[in-house]
């Protein structure tokens, strides 16, 4: 399967060819901005350049179209976020690049972001089911594994009640919102009363959302994270 920060590059031997690649984009973006039962095959074919019986042979039909763009997209996402969690050694910076990472998918890949948030918040009656969670289970795993372990060794103390699952939940709810609110405002007029200051990114949003988490998860015991809070 082709890698979907690899789709709009020249394909290689080996990879699938410049029709496979440009069908697939075409079914991100157009099934992203309208939707699976609004999107036809005619009009992902269009887009592509090439004939809908082109579509049918390599990917049989629409749903398994559909499925092939999902799991391009699926995957993508989770193998970026999981590069960002390998790279870093401490808890601090495993939750300062796995914001970053989080936030600068939007930028680099916006209609795979639109076919992810459609599928998930918009589900049609006749849109086939997806797995949605594969890429997401081992990331999630990998992400309380770290945690957990910082409690045990002491680099971490959580917030009292709270556990590596728990703490979890929390980081990927505050990354989750921030996404989101991008998608928000790019399919969304704001309302004309609304005080633009309530409107658009924070000034660092990877730094606030590294504050929220702490804030509300527990703190850092390194002597150069105290040093820094005692600064604040």
């Amino acid at each position: 399967m082709i890698h979907l920060d690899e789709l709009y590059a020249d394909p290689v031997e080996g990879e699938p060819g410049p029709a496979e690649r440009a069908i697939l984009r075409s079914a991100i973006d157009l099934v992203g901005r309208r939707g699976y039962c609004a999107t036809s095959v005619r009009q992902i074919a269009a887009a592509a350049g090439v004939t809908p019986p082109l579509i049918a042979y390599h990917f049989e039909s629409k749903e398994g179209l559909f499925r092939a763009a999902h799991a391009v997209v699926d995957a993508g996402v989770g193998t970026s976020l999981t590069r960002a969690v390998e790279a870093t050694r401490s808890l601090d910076e495993m939750v300062r690049a796995l914001t970053e990472a989080h936030l600068k998918f939007p930028q680099q890949h916006p209609a795979a972001l639109r076919l992810l948030l459609t599928g998930a918040n918009g589900p049609e009656e006749s849109q086939p089911e997806v797995d949605m969670s594969g890429s997401w289970a081992s990331l999630l795993e990998s992400v309380e594994n770290r945690i957990r372990n910082s409690i045990e060794s002491g680099e971490f103390v959580p917030r009292e009640g709270m556990d590596s699952v728990q703490l979890t939940r929390h980081l990927f709810r505050l990354m989750h919102m921030a996404v989101f609110e991008v998608y928000e405002t790019e399919r969304c007029q704001p309302d004309k009363d609304i005080d633009p200051g309530f409107l658009g990114p924070v000034g660092d949003p990877v730094a606030d959302i590294h504050d929220q988490f702490f804030l509300g998860a527990g703190r850092l015991t390194s002597p150069d994270h105290q040093r820094l809070e005692e600064a604040r």
